[in-house]
């Protein structure tokens, strides 16, 4: 699956949690007190609607944070 793949919302959606993700990260937060927070949000602003669940897109979400060496 590739970000173009997915629906406009979809998209919009991701790119919004990535954003947020991030800057929780910058904020020094580890992974493990910020991905329950982010998959609550995808639930309850996505509803189903394509039936994409987070487990879909949570390695999305990691990879685009991810610090460069």
């Amino acid at each position: 699956m590739k970000l173009v793949d997915l629906s406009v919302e979809d998209q919009e959606l991701l790119l919004a949690l990535i954003e947020i993700a991030r800057e929780e990260g910058n904020a020094n937060r580890d992974w493990d007190e910020i991905e329950p927070v982010l998959a609550s949000c995808w639930k309850e602003a996505h509803l189903g609607a394509s039936g994409l669940k987070w487990d879909d897109v949570v390695r999305y979400v990691r990879k685009a944070c991810i610090k460069p060496a």
